[in-house]
């Protein structure tokens, strides 16, 4: 959409409203671009969660401060909740921030412990809002113990007429 604006802002010498309007049309008449973007939808979301929590992140380890240990495991419940393989992501920003403070234990930096400090602290809040979050869920489709079935990922989303079409 971005180059059709472009195209018709620069090569056509249309105004901006219209050439929004004419890319606006060109994407939405795009088989392909509909396509994808059916695909991509519940990963932008999560893209956002994981974007945002980096600097969620990055902010745990330079300021003492706990509300952005509690930004950080928001933004890392609302994540899994988008999309269960944000648990990789997760993953990721904490080795990151375990990395990054024993790089600072061993360039021995004024405050590199209580660095660790605050990632373990982060990490221990995180895991803590998660399982509250995800808690209903897994209850429901039995990680929890109170049923003990194959887990059907759609199980908790559809209604039980929708997983007797599928069963079909």
């Amino acid at each position: 959409a971005i180059f059709a604006l472009r195209f018709f802002e620069e090569e056509l010498n249309v105004e901006t409203g219209l050439a929004a309007i004419g890319a606006a049309a060109l994407t939405a008449l795009s088989m392909t671009l509909v396509h994808y973007s059916v695909e991509a939808r519940g990963y932008a979301l999560q893209s956002v969660f994981f974007l945002a929590a980096i600097l969620a992140a990055d902010k745990v380890m330079d300021a003492p401060e706990r509300r952005w240990r509690w930004a950080l495991a928001l933004l890392t419940a609302l994540g899994l909740l988008s999309v269960a393989t944000h648990l990789y992501a997760v993953a990721s920003i904490f080795v990151w921030l375990l990395l990054r403070a024993g790089l600072a234990i061993g360039l021995r930096e004024k405050d590199a412990w209580s660095k660790l400090v605050r990632a373990l602290s982060a990490g221990r809040i995180t895991a803590a809002v998660c399982v509250v979050a995800l808690l209903p869920m897994l209850i429901y489709i039995g990680v929890a113990g109170t049923k003990i079935e194959p887990v059907e990922p759609w199980a908790f989303l559809w209604s039980s007429t929708g997983r007797k079409l599928v069963e079909l």
